[in-house]
């Protein structure tokens, strides 16, 4: 069976909001779009719920799950992997940024070289 897509990010946020708005911008703005973005929010009191939110109206592609509890960075990351079912899988800070071809250059790599498991990049 072919996955459903080539790439899932997850993305764990806890009051990050200042930072998250960049973060997608960056991720919706990427030359490859055969991607989904899930945002796992740990119970934030900020505006990140209404900044996501409003995301969504833009881009179909976002998935917003808000945990019970505060699972922390490590948890959301298990949760996030444990609901990913593309071909490839990334993780990002709520506060990271990614160039516009990020997406595009990695998935390239990665299909040239089927022997590789994991892709890494400096920044």
């Amino acid at each position: 069976m072919l996955p459903k897509r080539k790439v899932d990010i997850i993305v764990p946020n806890y009051n990050y909001a200042h930072f998250l708005g960049e973060c997608i911008q960056k991720i919706h703005s990427q030359t490859f779009s055969d991607f989904r973005l899930i945002i796992l929010d740990n119970g934030s009191t900020d505006d990140s719920h209404d900044l996501v939110r409003e995301w969504q109206t833009k881009d179909k592609r976002i998935q917003f799950i808000i945990n019970e509890k505060n699972l922390g960075v490590s948890g959301s990351l298990w949760k996030g992997y444990a609901l990913a079912d593309a071909e490839y899988t990334i993780h990002m800070g709520a506060d990271d940024r990614i160039e516009p071809d990020y997406l595009k250059t990695t998935v390239e790599a990665l299909d040239n070289n089927p022997e590789a498991a994991v892709a890494y990049t400096t920044s």
